[in-house]
């Protein structure tokens, strides 16, 4: 896992390097349960699994169909997010990204569709907790039996980004996942290579980032006293909403303040249904800061319509 990410530098061009999940990235395991099929539907015996793969403080609430349980959820979706952010768009409105971070090969992406079947009417709620924070699933492909709730293979993958799902036999499941671990050395590898070395890039990434929803971008370009503000109000790595949601930049004023600080005043489209419904405007501050002997520049405050598209409420 130490080479998963290589760093070459190609005139002047940071490439990103990055393995598959499928090999370095994916660690595996194999688990002894019974194995349920339901209409083509392999479910599985979800609290030996889950406690396999990492999840803590399981709970199933039988009367109020609610299973809990605690995973690593903010670190897997800061992940998605970045693959969100730098995956190459042919959309026009979308701002490119800046020259060096272009070009990257980058995984596949791991969190996949789901296709499970509806095998009860009532559903039960999963809600996938990390500190303070939740994000709640409807889950209709499940079963009780024997007084063990058993559900959809696929919910591997939405709680824990697992790639490959076998099962060995009626009694044996074989799971590659994301080990914590490594995916937090990815995590820290591309904040390190992202994070803006002009005040143009860190406007791009800014922009970019509320365009294509990525959190992680937008967070990639703020200042440490941002970043921890952002923290303590975080309510997802993905903001805006696909209707209405933020189209092109179309005006872009600066203001130089001194030599370590500018001022950029932002128009954007505001898209509703495809179509441009108003602008929204931006004041976004950003900063010379020297961090371990590198100099970036990074934002330090944004004023105007921030709430709904970005991180910053």
């Amino acid at each position: 896992m130490k080479q998963a990410l290589k760093k070459t530098a190609l005139v002047g061009t940071v490439l990103l390097m990055l393995s598959s999940i499928n090999t370095i990235q994916a660690k595996k395991v194999e688990v002894s349960v019974p194995i349920i099929c339901e209409k083509g539907e392999n479910l599985i015996p979800i609290r030996k699994v889950a406690e396999t793969l990492g999840a803590k403080s399981i709970t199933w609430n039988k009367k109020e169909h609610i299973l809990s349980m605690e995973v690593d959820y903010k670190l897997s979706h800061l992940y998605l997010s970045y693959l969100n952010g730098l995956e190459e768009t042919n959309r026009e409105y979308v701002e490119p990204l800046p020259p060096r971070l272009r070009n990257m090969e980058l995984p596949p992406y791991p969190l996949k569709g789901r296709n499970g079947q509806q095998l009860e009417q009532r559903p039960i709620t999963l809600e996938l907790k990390d500190g303070d924070y939740s994000a709640s699933y409807a889950v209709y492909d499940y079963k009780i039996a024997d007084n063990t709730l058993y559900l959809g293979e696929e919910w591997l993958n939405t709680i824990f980004l697992a790639d490959s799902i076998k099962i060995q036999s009626k009694d044996k499941l074989q799971v590659q996942y994301l080990d914590k671990s490594e995916l937090e050395e990815e995590v820290k590898t591309l904040e390190g290579l992202i994070k803006p070395t002009t005040a143009e890039e860190a406007i791009t990434l800014w922009s970019r980032g509320q365009q294509t929803r990525s959190g992680a971008l937008q967070y990639s370009a703020l200042s440490e006293p941002l970043q921890k503000k952002v923290m303590e109000q975080f309510s997802g790595w993905v903001t805006g909403g696909s209707s209405p949601s933020l189209g092109k930049l179309v005006s872009q004023q600066a203001e130089v303040v001194d030599e370590g600080h500018k001022v950029y005043t932002l128009q954007y489209d505001e898209m509703l249904q495809g179509k441009v419904s108003g602008h929204i405007q931006q004041k976004v501050f950003v900063e010379h800061v020297d961090q371990n002997g590198k100099g970036f520049w990074l934002i330090t405050g944004v004023e105007g319509d921030t709430g709904y598209y970005s991180l910053i409420k």
